[in-house]
C-alpha cells in the first residue's frame, strides 16, 4: 500500500514537471540563443583534432620541465618519467571485459560478508581484504548487484559520518558508486522500481531513529536519492535510460551550470565586497563555497560552446560561443584566478576545433591572445605586490619552486606514501577537519611539507600523489588519467547527436585541467568532482 501511494505521488509529480516551464527551459534557452547575429570565418584552413590527442599532456610536461633551471635529484626525476610513463601506457592499454561465472557471486558476497564482520576485529587489514571479494560480486554478477553496491554506498556513509572511519569508507564509497554506474545499464528499469522500496523502507526507518548524530548521514543519503529520483523518476518517469535524460536535458544543464556560477560570482563579490583583482593578498577571504560555485560558469560555457557548434548553424554558433566567452573571461578575471581564465580559453579552443567553430588561422591569434592575457594579469599582480623581477623570472622561478618542491615529496612519499590520502581528503574542509594535522587545505598542507608554513605551494599534478600513495600511486595514477583521457578521446568518435557535444565537453575539460595541473596539481574540489562524475558517466556508456 505504501509502495502504490507512492508511485502515484511520484507519477503526480512527474505530470507536472511536463506541464511546468522548467521542463521546457531548454529550449527556451535555445531559441534565445538562435535571434543571435552570424560571425563569419576568418581563414579557411580546419585545425586537425589530432593536435589534441591526449599525449600532448606528455610533450607539455616535458616542455614544462625544460622552463626551470632548478636541480632535481635523480630520484625525482625518476619518479616524474615513471609517472608519464604510466600516463603512456594508460592511452594504450585496452581493457577487456573481466567476467567471472555466476556460480562466484554466493562465495563472494559470503567472504566479503565474513570479511566485514572480522574488520570489527582488525580493521586495517580485513578492511582491505574485503575490497576483493567485493569487486568480485560485480563481476560474476552484473545484473543484479546493483542493489549490493545501493546498501554498501549507504553502509558506508553511515560508517563515516557515525564513526568517522574515513580510511575505511571513502573507499567502499568510491567504488560501490563505480558499480552502480557500471550495473545500472544491465536491467535499468528493475533497479529503478527496487530504488523505491528501498526509499520506502529507509524513510519508515529514520522515522524510527532516536540517534541525533545520524543527521549529517540522513542529510547526504537524501541528497544522493534526491539527485538519483530527479534524474530517473521525475523527469522522465519509470522507462527512461539515463544517457536519454541526459541528452534531452543538456540546454538546460548547460543554463543552469551558467545561471547557478553567475549568480554564485555575484554573492561572492558581494561578500567580499571589492575587487578581487586588486587585492590578490586579500584573496584568500573569498568565500570558498560561493567561489566553488562559481567555476561551474567556465565549465556551461565549454559546454554551451559544445552544444552551439553540433546543434546550431556554425557561423551564428561563433557569435554565440564568443559572447559568453569573453562574459566567462570577465567574470573568472575580477576573481583573479588564472586556472579558469586558462581552463575556459584552453577548453574552448578544443571544443571548438572538434566542432568546427574555428579555423587554423583564428586558434593561432586567438592561443597568442589568451596567452598575452594570462602574461598581463600576471604583471598585473607582480605590480600591485610591487615585485621586481620580469615575467619571464617569475615563471622560471615558479616552475622551479613547483619542481623543487615535487622533489622534496618525492623523498617523503617513497615507495607506499607518507601522508595516505589525507592530501587528497583535504580537497574537501569538512572531510580535512576529521583528520590529524594542519590539513585546511591540499596545498597549504603540502606547504608545511616543504618547509613554508601557512602558504598555499604547488608540486606539480604528480606532487600529491607521491606524497599521499608514493611512487606505486604515481605510476597508477598516471596510468588511470592516462585511460581515461584516451576513452573520453575514442568515444567522441563512436558517439553522435546531441550527447556527442557531452563528450567533445567533458574530453575538453579533462585535457585542459590536466594539462593546467601539470604545475598546480588536481587537488581542488570541484576539479576532482567534475572527474568523478564525468567517469562514472563514461563507465556507464562505454
Amino acid at each position: 500500500m505504501i509502495q502504490d501511494f507512492f508511485d502515484r505521488i511520484v507519477e503526480n509529480i512527474n505530470l507536472s514537471y511536463k506541464k511546468s516551464n522548467f521542463a521546457s527551459l531548454g529550449d527556451i534557452f535555445l531559441s534565445k540563443l538562435n535571434k543571435f547575429p552570424e560571425l563569419k570565418y576568418l581563414g579557411k584552413r580546419k585545425v586537425s583534432t589530432k593536435f589534441f590527442n591526449p599525449l600532448i599532456f606528455i610533450l607539455i610536461f616535458i616542455i614544462f620541465l625544460g622552463v626551470s633551471d632548478a636541480p632535481i635529484s635523480f630520484y625525482g626525476t625518476f619518479t616524474i618519467f615513471l609517472g608519464l610513463f604510466g600516463f603512456f601506457l594508460g592511452t594504450k592499454i585496452k581493457f577487456k571485459k573481466i567476467e567471472l561465472p555466476e556460480k562466484f557471486f554466493y562465495p563472494s558476497l559470503i567472504t566479503f560478508l565474513i570479511l566485514a564482520v572480522l574488520t570489527f576485529y582488525n580493521w586495517s587489514v580485513f578492511s582491505k581484504l574485503g575490497l576483493i571479494p567485493f569487486s568480485m560480486i560485480y563481476l560474476s554478477q552484473k545484473k543484479y548487484s546493483f542493489e549490493i553496491y545501493l546498501t554498501s554506498f549507504t553502509l558506508s556513509l553511515l560508517i563515516f559520518f557515525r564513526m568517522g572511519y574515513w580510511a575505511i569508507s571513502v573507499p567502499y564509497l568510491f567504488l560501490s558508486l563505480i558499480f552502480m554506474a557500471m550495473s545500472l545499464k544491465h536491467n535499468e528499469e528493475y533497479h529503478i522500481k527496487n530504488l523505491k522500496s528501498f526509499l520506502v523502507l529507509f524513510s519508515i526507518l529514520i522515522l524510527f531513529s532516536q540517534y541525533p548524530s545520524i543527521l549529517p548521514f540522513i542529510l547526504i543519503f537524501w541528497v544522493f536519492l534526491f539527485l538519483y529520483y530527479l534524474i530517473f523518476i521525475i523527469f522522465i518517469g519509470n522507462d527512461g535510460k539515463l544517457y536519454e535524460i541526459v541528452t534531452n536535458n543538456l540546454w538546460n544543464i548547460t543554463f543552469l551550470l551558467i545561471f547557478v556560477g553567475t549568480f554564485y560570482w555575484i554573492l561572492d563579490l558581494i561578500a567580499y565586497g571589492g575587487i578581487p583583482i586588486l587585492e590578490p593578498l586579500k584573496r584568500g577571504s573569498l568565500d570558498p563555497w560561493y567561489t566553488m560555485a562559481a567555476h561551474l560558469l567556465p565549465l556551461g560555457t565549454i559546454l554551451l560552446v559544445s552544444l552551439a557548434g553540433i546543434e546550431m548553424e556554425k557561423k551564428k554558433a561563433r557569435f554565440v560561443s564568443l559572447v559568453f566567452v569573453v562574459f566567462a573571461l570577465i567574470t573568472m578575471g575580477v576573481l583573479g584566478y588564472r586556472t579558469q581564465i586558462a581552463l575556459t580559453i584552453i577548453g574552448v579552443l578544443m571544443v571548438s576545433a572538434f566542432t568546427e567553430l574555428i579555423t587554423l588561422e583564428e586558434i593561432t591569434v586567438l592561443s597568442g591572445a589568451g596567452a598575452l592575457g594570462l602574461i598581463a594579469m600576471t604583471s598585473l599582480r607582480n605590480i600591485i605586490l610591487q615585485t621586481k623581477i620580469s615575467i619571464i623570472d617569475a615563471i622560471r622561478y615558479r616552475v622551479g619552486l613547483t619542481l623543487s618542491s615535487y622533489d622534496i615529496l618525492a623523498e617523503l612519499g617513497g615507495l607506499r606514501g607518507f601522508t595516505h590520502g589525507f592530501v587528497h581528503i583535504a580537497s574537501y574542509p569538512p572531510l580535512a577537519n576529521l583528520m590529524p594535522g594542519l590539513a585546511y587545505s591540499p596545498r597549504r598542507y603540502i606547504g608545511v611539507f616543504v618547509g613554508a608554513d601557512n602558504v598555499s605551494i604547488t608540486s606539480t599534478i604528480m606532487g600529491p600523489l607521491v606524497i599521499d600513495f608514493g611512487v606505486i600511486g604515481v605510476f597508477f595514477g598516471m596510468l588511470f588519467l592516462g585511460f581515461l583521457l584516451k576513452k573520453g578521446y575514442d568515444l567522441i568518435k563512436k558517439i553522435e547527436g546531441k550527447e556527442k557535444a557531452l563528450f567533445i565537453a567533458f574530453y575538453a575539460i579533462f585535457l585542459s585541467y590536466s594539462i593546467i595541473g601539470i604545475e598546480t596539481g588536481l587537488v581542488d574540489f570541484e576539479v576532482l568532482l567534475t572527474f568523478f562524475v564525468g567517469f562514472l558517466y563514461i563507465l556507464y556508456r562505454s
